[in-house]
């Protein structure tokens, strides 16, 4: 059995936990039309309708994808073969959060603090590094037989054979 990585365990828990709560924050946020104005309001949209579906269009797509990532990152953590999938959701991830600050930085200035994209960053890179860890740490190698087939040279393969000669008289 290959090792686990401790880096993409520990990481596809917190994208689960914290896909979890974004998801329940963006359902809760498309019936909540009340906070929707108030948050309009705070941020001076001329028209907030568009603007904050579409951040919740992305929250929800982040959830979703944070969610998919974890999930398969915790059931793929011992099996270096999957990682390539882990790596995929990862970048995935990672994207959703770059569009979606970019998103937010272009269309609302007012809602949106510089520590935000380190914040929303951290933990996709995490798993990313986890995911590329548990990709090159767990490279299968070679069977014992293929071992076995590769061709000897030199001085010790003279030696062997002599000595194994010698030893069949």
């Amino acid at each position: 059995m290959k090792k686990e990585t401790p880096v993409l365990k520990y990481a596809a828990i917190l994208m689960i936990v914290f896909g979890a709560v974004e998801a329940a924050v963006g359902i809760s946020g498309f019936f909540e039309i009340s906070a929707l104005h108030e948050a309009a309001a705070e941020l001076q949209l001329a028209n907030p309708i568009p603007v904050l579906i579409t951040s919740g269009i992305f929250t929800m797509l982040i959830a979703v994808s944070e969610l998919i990532a974890g999930i398969l990152g915790y059931f793929y953590r011992a099996r270096p073969a999957k990682a390539a999938a882990c790596l995929v959701c990862g970048f995935i991830s990672l994207s959703l959060a770059v569009l979606s600050d970019g998103y937010a930085l272009f269309f609302y200035p007012a809602g949106f603090s510089m520590l935000t994209l380190p914040l929303d960053l951290i933990l996709p890179i995490i798993y990313l590094v986890g995911a590329y860890q548990h990709q090159k740490r767990n490279k299968p190698s070679k069977s014992p037989s293929e071992k076995r087939e590769l061709p000897i040279s030199g001085s010790a393969a003279s030696d062997d054979t002599q000595s194994t000669k010698g030893d069949t008289k």
